[in-house]
C-alpha cells in the first residue's frame, strides 16, 4: 500500500458532518469524554472493532471501551455501536488508557498475532507518572492480560522524558522481529534542544524484542521548537506510521504552535500534518512536510463543523484505508475534557 495519495492540505479533506461517536448518557462510563481511536479488522466478527478513550467526567475514571461498525460498508456518523469497556486483567485494568494494537506498518488496521496472540500498548498511571503498558489476548474483543511493569517507564529528571510517557503507537517489523514504538515524551525540565518550546512533549521511538519486559528507548524522532516557527513548533502529539512506498514512510501527527515554556500541558489550538522519513526502519531521519500540512488552521474550520460540536482542536486521530478505497481520519475534537469522536473523508 502506498499512502501517499492521502497527504494533502485541508482543501482535500471534507468534514464527515455529526460526530461518528458521542459521549454517553450522564453518569455512564464515557459521559465524559469519547475519542482517541484505534482501529482494526476483527476475523472473529468479520468486522471493524474500535478502541477508544472513555471517561466517565472530565478527567475522572478514564479507560478503554469498544465500538463495531453497523457493518463493514457502514463506518460513519451513527454507525458505530458500542459494546462495553475492554475486559482487562492485571494490575493496571483500571488505569488503562489510549489503547493500541500492534500493527502492521504495511497495511493500516490489520492487527498482527505474535506467537497466536495480539499485543497491545496502552498508557497508564505508575509511581504516579504516565507510562507506558502492554497487554496481550488471543482474541481482540479480550479478555486482555496485562504485564505487571510497564515496558516504558518515565527517564530521568532531564531527560526528554522525564515527566511521562502517552499516546503510544505500534507497528510489528516481522523482518527484524521487533515491535517499533513512538511515543509522546513529557519533558520534566526544558530542554535545550528545544529552544522554542522547551517544554513541549516530542515524539519518541523505542524498539522491543517481544519475549523483553522492557523496550530499548532510542530518543527523539521529532522535537518541537528547535526550528524557525511553525504549525507544530510548540509540542507534538500521536504519530501514526503509513507506508509511501519505495522504503519510505510518512506519519500523521497531530500538534500545536503554541509554545510551552512555563508548566506542562498541550496547550490550543491542536491541528494535524504529517512528517516524512525514507529510513527503511523509521526511525530516523523525520521532518516535518510543511508544504501539505496543516491539513486546517483554526480559522478554516467551517461554520457546520462549529455547529456539530468540533472546535480548535484536532486531537488524537487515526487514518484507515477502505478495501473499497474509502479513506477515513477519524479524531476527537470539541472542548477539551468534553470532546466527542468526529471523522474527515478523502475527496480524491
Amino acid at each position: 500500500m502506498n499512502c501517499t495519495n492521502f497527504v494533502a492540505n485541508g482543501a482535500r479533506w471534507r468534514h464527515l458532518g455529526p460526530p461518528v461517536l458521542t459521549r454517553g448518557p450522564a453518569e455512564s462510563f464515557d459521559a465524559g469524554v469519547v475519542g482517541d481511536p484505534c482501529i482494526v479488522w476483527d476475523p472473529d466478527i468479520r468486522n471493524w472493532r474500535m478502541f477508544y478513550f472513555a471517561a466517565r467526567g472530565q478527567f475522572t475514571a478514564v479507560g478503554t471501551a469498544m465500538a463495531v461498525a453497523r457493518t463493514p460498508k457502514h463506518i460513519d456518523s451513527g454507525d458505530w455501536i458500542k459494546v462495553g469497556r475492554v475486559p482487562m486483567l492485571g494490575p493496571h485494568s483500571e488505569l488503562c488508557h489510549k489503547f493500541w494494537v500492534l500493527m502492521d506498518p504495511q497495511a493500516p488496521g490489520q492487527a498482527v498475532r505474535i506467537d497466536d496472540e495480539y499485543v497491545a500498548f496502552f498508557t497508564t498511571l505508575h509511581d504516579g507518572a504516565k507510562m507506558i503498558g502492554r497487554a496481550r489476548a488471543r482474541h481482540l474483543g479480550g479478555p486482555w492480560q496485562a504485564d505487571a511493569e510497564p515496558v516504558i517507564r518515565n527517564g530521568a529528571e532531564d531527560a526528554f522524558d522525564g515527566r511521562g510517557a502517552d499516546a503510544v503507537t505500534a507497528y510489528w517489523f516481522e523482518d527484524r522481529k521487533k515491535i517499533l514504538l513512538y511515543y509522546m515524551a513529557y519533558p520534566a525540565k526544558p530542554q535545550r534542544d528545544q529552544l522554542l518550546s522547551p517544554l513541549g512533549p516530542c515524539q519518541a521511538a523505542a524498539v522491543l524484542d517481544p519475549p523483553a519486559t522492557h523496550a530499548e528507548k532510542l530518543g527523539p524522532v521529532l522535537r518541537p521548537g528547535s526550528a524557525a516557527k511553525h504549525w507544530c513548533n510548540g509540542w507534538i502529539g500521536g504519530m501514526q506510521l503509513l507506508p509511501a512506498g519505495n522504503s519510505q514512510w510518512i506519519a500523521l501527527i497531530n500538534g500545536s504552535a503554541t509554545p510551552v515554556r512555563e508548566g506542562h500541558g498541550e496547550p490550543d489550538p491542536s491541528v494535524a500534518g504529517w512528517a516524512r522519513s525514507e529510513e527503511a526502519f523509521p526511525v530516523g531521519g523525520w521532518r516535518f512536510d510543511l508544504k501539505q500540512s496543516p491539513i486546517e488552521l483554526p480559522a478554516a474550520l467551517p461554520p457546520a463543523a462549529r455547529q456539530n460540536g468540533e472546535g480548535v482542536n484536532f486531537w488524537r486521530h487515526y487514518l484507515l484505508v477502505f478495501p473499497d478505497e474509502r479513506v477515513r481520519i477519524y479524531y476527537n475534537s470539541g472542548t477539551y475534557g468534553q470532546e466527542q469522536l468526529y471523522a474527515r473523508v478523502w475527496q480524491p
